[in-house]
């Protein structure tokens, strides 16, 4: 049946608290029915991708949560490959997991303080910026944007700013 491990590495196994005779033998209601095992905000995109590569026999790549053991969803990079015979078809899929919830966290904890420092910047009661080596205007804070009259920051607004604040003749 689609779906079905044939094998399950060790680290795979004491994640999951199932060996792969456990994980097998449970009632499978649908080709895809990993339902305990993936979090339930993210179970119907990775179904749906699922059955999509299944179908199509393409390359498989999903970042979801699954839970482990001990109830415990952590993030993982799930990659399939289709193994075909001869004529191209499918005759099984090779399937790697990599544990990313370090990664994520990662993120979101840079994600967290640039928006911290961003409402510092904006908080600032001066006019900020900053550029790259080569002079291109890369962050304006919201102080001076307001002062400059912009209203959307955008990546042609910044390379005009410079231009836009000092007279030509001091620009050069």
């Amino acid at each position: 049946s689609v779906g079905r491990f044939t094998y399950l590495n060790p680290s795979m196994e004491a994640f999951l608290g199932r060996t792969l005779a456990e994980f097998n033998s449970t009632s499978f209601e649908s080709d895809f029915e990993w339902r305990r095992w993936i979090h339930p905000e993210d179970y119907e995109q990775v179904a749906a991708e699922w059955a999509r590569c299944v179908k199509t026999g393409n390359q498989f790549v999903s970042e979801h949560r699954q839970r482990g053991a001990e109830g415990i969803y952590r993030w993982f990079r799930v990659v399939g490959r289709p193994s075909l015979d001869g004529k191209g078809t499918v005759t099984g899929w090779y399937g790697q997991t990599v544990d990313i919830e370090e990664q994520k966290r990662a993120e979101r904890e840079y994600r967290d303080r640039t928006l911290e420092l961003s409402l510092l910047v904006d908080m600032t009661p001066s006019h900020l910026w900053r550029l790259t080596p080569d002079g291109t205007t890369t962050l304006v804070n919201k102080r001076m944007a307001d002062f400059l009259g912009l209203e959307v920051l955008d990546e042609n607004t910044l390379e005009t700013i410079m231009n836009t604040i000092f007279h030509p003749d001091d620009a050069g």
